[in-house]
């Protein structure tokens, strides 16, 4: 219900179900089908019969997707079954840098020239940077915006070229190495620290351990073209790869054309994985870490099992969906004893991973406001044992089976919304996993089936096994100010804790009304009609306006979001953070009547989650769900916009948060920089859209917030947006039914806080190094100019060209000066709160030696393209982009539900979002360069570096302390 507690996130074998090892789907006989025994026919999961896959005669596999979100778009993906897992022991990282010459130089594609042609047909290539290789896969995945004969099939023989003709040339390994070596710094941090400590002693002489730490000693030289032709030869063969295809074509003849281009490919030897080196745990084991940036103490309980990854029949779906019902039990209880204040946590989460070798791994986390590491693990271990050995009522486990019922339904429903792209993503990441891709009603009809013969102790049986204490990982962390404890004394702590008794009552979590009565309706006063849009607004006798939008497709789930006018905008200084310290309200909910546990307790098994958002000038609340079950979520909107409690102990724990989450920042230079920003941009007595510090955050009593929440909710003008597969009528009269209950307050309008919003710009340009204490070894160039209001369409789109015009040349500087950085980010962000304050920014990630260097290649460039604008070719090239993402916007039902929750109060109107297409169309290079001129004039400009002061760097200027 909030961003409180931690979620169950990688339950493959549930959690989409989407692929199956090709070699089960052979439509065309493959050897490694025959191997692998089928199973009996009256157990086996079926697969969603229009999902196309299968395997071509020399093993490579096939999944065809056939999807209409976005329409007129199509993602293509090759992957290989390999990874960062399967790189030499002597050579860690040759899986990256093979990945990355395939966008470097090879016979067939000049350096670069391959970005420029795919680019040149409107294709995005989303996988050039260190993600795209990934512990056991790697993927090369090209976006095709614009989906004709023509492009589909240079992209498909791309992708041809790189699963077997792919060559080597030294500078082009050269390249890929310097790139990947700026990246692997890039990724460098408090994690790959903890990592460091704590995987070689729980993995002790694993190769997945070393892999997953970094890439390590590759980086020390450049690998001879020899090594990496080897590891290409090896593992780039057709029965390790598989081509994925989602999007909005016909299957059939898109098959044609891969068996087509692919089926020449030389069948080759799969080698066997290597030895992960990881083993199950039979002894407990206890570890401690430490870190000087670290600013919580939190404790872990692990547990890794072999199991068998795969989901292909009832009885593996059975023990998918136990071990799921485990972990929400658990996952309940944590967030119970949080939010009713038995244990000291401030944030919980249950959670599996699965590793090389059918590894499992469940864990279950809890950070804490303990004064003490001891205290922490104690609950922890105790609340674990609690969820063992407690019973549950009738009521409790029907409550837990809705809870993971209504959880899967959600997942399959939302595969026919989800973006091509991350459709592609799920593909990839169960590619060797072994998994089957049910339609919808086979998945819920089979998981309907098995939870109604789920008895509630064999749901804490599996629990019992799952997360057997007595063979156990017990790992704390601790800031480095913290008494280091000794193993042993870890080791004794858990024995003593997993002994000690949890004799309780029955869990009961039966479901009760929020409302003791119905709310009075309201009344509608006002229609109005958008028919361009779609889109019917109505005005409630109390004030409150509702937009209504249909959107597909039909799953009879719908999303409503709320925004409450005002607050931060609000505020005096000495009312400063009130607002962002009351979205405890929505993350932890509690009423005069109704305390935080009783409320969450109340909303399980209720399809419909909530979540607040505090912005400079409202406060949004989303609600996203099942028609049926959006009005529960309306009742609890309606009790906390009447009778709201700031729980102390949710008070406590988010200030505890938040301080914590502040003092990291400030190691880390991206946010600096932001802050740094911010903080030369803004006269020094207006604090409103300034970050909140630590100290703000320490001085503010909660009986301030309580008294400033009531205020706000009680007058606030409030305008709500309903999108989604409800049509207007009843959309409209489930708002009227509740909110249209809520105490009388001032219509929403364009004016509103105006008088607010003139915030005086500090002039002149800004140029600022800033010396952080860091370990980091990163630093950060950030340059750019003050940019476009929200309502100032024509220059916002212009602006929105030239970032992607920036960006290009960036990505060309940057390859041709090889390592310089490891990440580059630009960004239009117009100004939608205070006018004059839109940003466009450009940031990149880079090493402190060279952050000047960068720095000044990025202001020169910049000074180029705002000399001479845009070419009508890289114009074009933008024009393709943004159009598309302009479309795939329109398409989403939560674009719709955010751009009208705001329309009125922001003056957007929602035609303004359809003629934007049109708009950017027409735009010339001389109209993109006239709007650069106007808004990046020399005394505008931006640059900004940060960087570590321990990395022994001359300092140019003064050192600046942290902001």
């Amino acid at each position: 219900m909030g961003g409180q507690c931690g979620h169950i996130q990688r339950l493959r074998g549930l959690a989409i179900l989407l692929l199956s090892c090709c070699a089960l789907l052979s439509l065309e006989a493959t050897s490694a089908s025959a191997a692998r025994p089928e199973p009996a026919a009256d157990d086996a999961l079926t697969w969603d019969p229009e999902i196309r896959a299968g395997a071509l005669r020399n093993g490579l596999s096939y999944i065809v997707v056939p999807h209409e979100h976005p329409s007129s778009e199509l993602t293509l993906e090759l992957l290989v079954r390999s990874g960062r897992f399967h790189d030499p022991e002597d050579r860690p990282g040759l899986s990256r840098i093979v990945q990355r010459c395939a966008y470097e130089t090879t016979s067939t594609y000049p350096a670069g020239d391959v970005v420029a042609l795919l680019q040149q047909r409107g294709v995005e290539i989303e996988d050039r940077y260190l993600d795209a290789t990934m512990m056991r896969m790697t993927r090369y995945t090209l976006r095709l915006r614009q989906v004709d004969e023509g492009t589909i099939a240079m992209c498909l023989q791309f992708l041809r070229h790189i699963a077997g003709d792919m060559t080597f040339e030294d500078p082009g390994v050269e390249r890929a190495t310097s790139v990947v070596g700026e990246e692997e710094r890039v990724a460098a941090g408090l994690k790959r620290r903890i990592n460091e400590q704590v995987l070689p002693r729980l993995f002790p002489s694993s190769r997945f351990a070393d892999r997953l730490i970094g890439i390590g000693t590759v980086l020390a030289r450049t690998p001879d073209v020899g090594e990496v032709r080897a590891f290409y030869e090896r593992w780039y063969v057709p029965e390790r790869m598989a081509i994925v295809a989602v999007g909005d074509v016909e299957a059939d003849p898109l098959l044609a054309r891969i068996r087509a281009i692919f089926s020449d490919l030389p069948a080759g030897d799969s080698p066997d994985d290597p030895e992960s080196g990881l083993m199950s745990f039979d002894d407990a084991k206890a570890l401690v870490a430490t870190d000087p940036e670290l600013e919580v103490r939190s404790a872990q309980i692990i547990v890794v099992d072999q199991v068998p990854e795969a989901c292909r029949t009832q009885s593996d779906l059975r023990r998918e969906i136990l071990e799921r019902l485990a972990l929400e039990r658990i996952r309940v209880g944590l967030v119970d004893a949080m939010d009713s204040g038995r244990a000291p946590f401030q944030r919980v989460s249950a959670d599996v991973a699965w590793f090389p070798g059918h590894h499992r791994m469940m864990f279950v986390q809890a950070s804490g406001l303990a004064a003490s590491w001891e205290t922490l693990q104690e609950a922890l271990i105790y609340e674990v044992r609690r969820a063992q050995t407690q019973p549950m009522s009738d009521a409790a486990m029907a409550t837990l089976n809705r809870e993971v019922m209504l959880g899967i339904v959600r997942q399959a429903q939302q595969l026919r919304t989800m973006d091509a792209g991350e459709l592609a993503l799920r593909c990839a990441e169960a590619f060797d996993s072994d998994l089957v891709l049910m339609d919808a009603e086979q998945h819920r009809r089979r998981t309907m089936q098995i939870l109604a013969d789920v008895d509630e102790s064999e749901v804490r049986a599996v629990l019992s096994e799952t997360m057997d204490l007595s063979r156990a990982a017990y790992l704390v962390l601790l800031p480095e100010t913290d008494e280091r404890p000794t193993l042993a004394d870890v080791s004794a702590l858990a024995r003593r804790a997993a002994a000690e008794s949890t004799a309780s009552g029955a869990v009961d979590l039966a479901q009760r009304p929020l409302l003791e009565a119905p709310l009075p309706p309201g009344r509608v006063v006002e229609l109005e009609s958008h028919p361009r849009a779609g889109v019917v607004t109505a005005w409630l006798e109390n004030g409150v306006v509702v937009h209504h939008r249909r959107a597909a497709p039909a799953n009879s789930r719908a999303r409503i979001v709320i925004t409450l006018t005002g607050g931060q905008i609000e505020e005096l200084a000495e009312t400063r953070g009130l607002t962002q310290h009351a979205s405890v309200l929505w993350d932890a909910p509690a009423t005069r009547g109704w305390g935080v546990s009783e409320i969450r307790q109340m909303m399980l098994g209720r399809d419909v989650t909530m979540r607040g958002r505090t912005g400079e000038d409202r406060i949004r609340l989303e609600l996203e769900g099942s028609v049926d079950d959006l009005q529960s979520g309306l009742e609890l909107v309606c009790l906390l916009l009447t009778e709201p409690v700031i729980d102390d102990g949710a008070f406590a724990r988010w200030q505890a948060a938040e301080e914590s989450v502040l003092r990291m920042r400030s190691y880390q230079p991206a946010s600096v920089a932001i802050r740094t920003l911010w903080n030369e941009l803004l006269p020094a007595f207006d604090t409103r859209p300034r970050p909140l510090t630590v100290d703000d955050v320490r001085a503010t009593p909660l009986h301030a917030v309580q008294s400033w929440i009531e205020l706000l909710v009680s007058c606030a003008p409030i305008e709500v947006a309903v999108v989604g597969d409800i049509d207007a009528a009843a959309g409209v009269d489930l708002v009227r039914r509740t909110l249209g209950g809520l105490p009388h307050r001032a219509r929403v309008h364009s004016d509103l806080h105006d008088e607010l919003r003139f915030v005086e710009r500090r002039p002149g340009p800004i140029d600022e190094l800033v010396v952080i204490e860091s370990m980091s070894e990163q630093a950060v160039a950030l340059v750019g100019f003050p940019g476009a209001d929200e309502t100032d369409v024509r220059n916002r789109r212009g602006l929105d060209l030239a970032a992607y015009v920036f960006r290009a040349r960036l990505d060309d500087a940057m390859r041709d000066r090889t390592s310089l950085v490891g990440a580059v980010q630009v960004q239009n962000a117009p100004a939608t709160s205070y006018p004059g304050f839109g940003l466009f920014v450009a940031m990149a990630t880079t090493g402190p030696e060279q952050a000047e260097q960068v720095a000044d290649l990025m202001v020169a460039l910049l000074d180029d393209l705002v000399a001479e604008g845009p070419t009508e070719r890289e114009l074009q090239l933008a024009r393709l982009s943004l159009t598309g993402k302009l479309k795939r916007s329109l398409e989403d039902a939560g674009f719709w539900a955010d751009a009208l929750s705001s329309s009125i109060y922001h003056n957007m109107p929602p035609e303004r979002h359809l003629d934007a297409a049109a708009l950017i169309e027409s735009l010339g290079a001389s109209d993109v360069h006239a709007i650069l001129e106007r808004h990046a004039a020399e005394d505008r400009r931006i640059r900004i570096v940060v960087k570590p002061a321990d990395m022994g760097l001359a300092k140019e200027r003064d050192v600046r302390k942290r902001p």
